[in-house]
Parts: C-alpha cells; structure tokens; sequence
C-alpha cells in the first residue's frame, strides 16, 4: 500500500467519526462548514504528503489540511503507544525472569550450605564417638594393665600374716588373681573358691557371672579380675568382689 493510499484510508477514517460524532450531537452542518473529502489525494492542491525516513519509518506531514494533519497524528501517536507498551512489556519480563534467577540461586545456595552444615556436624559426632570408643577401649585395656598380678597362694600368704595390712594395701583396687579353682555343690549351684594350702582354716572364696562359671572345672587353673573384700574373723573366709573371669592370652 502506498503512501498516499494510506493516508486516504486515515483521512476517510477521521472523517467518519467526525460526521457520526455531529449526527449525535444534533448539530447541523452549515454549508460553509462542509469539507469536501479530495477525490485523487496525490494530486489534490490541498494536501501535501512527503515520505521521510529519519525516524526509522514514514512520516506524513500536511501543509493545508488539518483534518487529515490530526489524522496523521493519531496514528502515529497509537503506533508510539502500541511500541511503548511491547517495550514495557518487554522489560518486565526480563525483569520477573532476573528475579526468578535470584530466587532459585538463593534457594540452591541454601539448600548447599545446609548440607555443607549437615556433613560437618556428622563428621564431628563421628570423629566424637570414635574417640569415645577408642578412648575407652584405651582406658579400659591400660587399667587392666595396671592391676597387680597375684597368685592365689601369695594373696592367702600375705591376708594369713596381717589382714588389716593387706586389706589397707589392696583397698578399692583390681587385683587379677591366678590359682586353681575348687568347686563344691551347694543346691543347685557351686560354691567357687581357689584352692587353699594344706591343713588352712579359711580360703578365699568368690562368685562369677553364671555363663562364666559354667565354663568352670573343678581344679582347673584360671585368672580372675576382682576385688579384696574385708576379712574380720580369723579363720573367716576372705571374700572376693566384682569378679569377672579372664581370657587366657
């Protein structure tokens, strides 16, 4: 469509809705306000229309009529608000969608540093209970090094020549003592004792956990982790505590 057919199809536009707009109103043309619509707009001495491309596209200019000038001007007032409109739209877009970025890298960011904060504290609680462990298996083996090594015969020995002494000396301590066990029946269980010197009045007497002492024969060599306990009369028994049997390495 060329140039001049344009602006026809605009001034005939323009026309229009101004004659609707009089009807309305009631107003009556007066014959000297008539506008005659130009029968050829390319050579109608009324109008002029140049085309120009400084702008980027064509801009009709009108050196008389001012119907078809104001016409001109609504269009192109329309096309800058129709390309202000996709612009904004355009920017608001980019925008929801720079946000929308933000947004998931935030959310990414936290849900990394939780793990990271996770796994740190794992690590500590796992570093923790292995120290934990390892210590205590390192306590409890160095204890157990550290008791004093007895054997049954040198514990009766020494308890037969001064029992306050020896109860003084081993008080609240581990002590692992070795001698032969002697087993006696009494009801339904044995009475666990080590076996004393001969003629002896008293014998040092303890107890074991009963899946222990089933393993038990009767003048069987064995080694027990235990504790002296008190011993107040003279050809009393000397009474053992905390007994738990031990391994043979």
């Amino acid at each position: 469509m060329t140039d001049s057919s344009r602006a026809e199809q605009i001034a005939m536009a323009a026309l229009t809705e101004e004659a609707s707009a009089a009807m309305t109103t009631g107003d009556e043309t007066q014959p000297d306000q008539a506008v005659e619509l130009p029968l050829e707009a390319s050579n109608s001495a009324d109008t002029l229309l140049e085309a120009s491309r400084g702008d980027g596209g064509t801009l009709l200019k009108s050196a008389e009529n001012p119907v078809l000038a104001r016409a001109v001007a609504n269009q192109r007032h329309r096309e800058e608000s129709e390309r202000a409109r996709l612009w904004a739209e355009m920017r608001y877009r980019e925008r929801q969608d720079q946000v929308s970025r933000q947004q998931e890298e935030l959310r990414l960011d936290v849900i990394t540093e939780g793990r990271r904060k996770i796994s740190r504290r794992l690590g500590i609680i796992a570093a923790a209970a292995l120290l934990l462990i390892g210590g205590g298996t390192y306590c409890t083996i160095h204890i157990m090094k550290s008791d004093q090594h007895l054997t049954a015969a040198s514990a009766w020995e020494e308890f037969a020549n001064d029992t306050p002494g020896a109860s003084q000396k081993y008080k609240g301590k581990f002590v692992q003592l070795t001698g032969r066990v002697k087993m006696r029946a009494e009801g339904q269980a044995n009475h666990l004792s080590f076996e004393a010197p001969e003629n002896a009045k008293w014998e040092i007497e303890f107890t074991l956990p009963a899946a222990q002492a089933k393993e038990l024969k009767d003048g069987q060599e064995i080694t027990i982790r235990c504790r002296f306990g008190t011993r107040k009369e003279s050809d009393g028994n000397l009474l053992l505590s905390n007994c738990t049997l031990q391994k043979e390495s």
